[in-house]
C-alpha cells in the first residue's frame, strides 16, 4: 500500500513538473506576440526549428493499424497537422476549436490529428474513446512508435503545422483562438 502510495505522488509530480505545454493558458489573442514572449523568456520550442523546411519523413499508424508515411498524410490541398494528446489539458482546450475549423474548412483544407501514442499514458484507445466521446470527426493517425515525434521536433503539445507543398510554413506551440486559426489557415490557402 505504502509503495502504491509512493508511485502515485511521484506520478503526479512528474505530471506537474513535466506538463503538456510550457505553460498552460487560454487561447491568445496574438499568435505572434505569444511566439515572441516565449523566445524572449527563453522557452524556444524545438518545433520551431522546422518551420520553413521540407516536411521531413516520419510513419504513423491509422485507426486500422496500416502504416502512413508523412507524403502519405498531405496532399495537394494544404494541410494542418497538430500532434496532441488525449490527456493534455492544452490540447483539450485547441480541439473543439480545431474540429470547429475543420468543419468549416475541410473542403480546401487537409486535417489530421497525429495521436501522441506511448502505449502507457495514451494509448489508441483511450484516444478513440476521448475522440468518440467528444463527438470529434477529426482525421487522425498514431504515433505509436514516436516517429513523427522526433521528426516533427514536437517539444510541447498541442504544436499545429501548417504545410503546403509538402513545406512547413508556419509552426504554432501554443494554443490558440478561433478568429487566429482561421487568419492562418486563410494565409495557406
Amino acid at each position: 500500500m505504502k509503495r502504491w502510495r509512493q508511485l502515485v505522488l511521484v506520478s503526479l509530480a512528474m505530471l506537474l513538473i513535466s506538463g503538456c505545454a510550457a505553460q498552460s493558458k487560454a487561447p491568445t489573442e496574438s499568435a505572434e506576440a505569444t511566439q515572441e514572449q516565449e523566445n524572449k523568456a527563453g522557452g524556444i520550442n524545438t518545433a520551431l526549428a522546422v518551420q520553413g523546411q521540407k516536411l521531413p519523413d516520419f510513419t504513423v499508424q491509422t485507426v486500422d493499424s496500416m502504416t502512413k508515411y508523412a507524403t502519405e498524410l498531405v496532399s495537394d490541398q494544404p494541410t494542418l497537422l497538430i500532434a496532441w494528446a488525449s490527456w493534455c489539458p492544452d490540447c483539450q482546450q485547441q480541439l473543439p476549436i480545431v474540429e470547429e475549423l475543420y468543419q468549416q474548412y475541410k473542403d480546401k483544407v487537409h486535417f489530421i490529428g497525429v495521436n501522441m501514442t506511448d502505449g502507457s499514458r495514451e494509448t489508441k484507445d483511450k484516444a478513440l474513446q476521448y475522440l468518440s466521446e467528444n463527438g470529434y470527426s477529426l482525421p487522425v493517425v498514431f504515433d505509436t512508435e514516436s516517429s513523427a515525434l522526433t521528426a516533427l521536433q514536437v517539444d510541447t503539445i498541442p504544436t499545429m503545422y501548417f504545410v503546403r507543398h509538402h513545406k512547413i510554413e508556419k509552426v504554432v506551440v501554443t494554443v490558440e483562438n478561433k478568429d487566429n486559426l482561421a487568419k492562418m489557415l486563410d494565409e495557406i490557402l
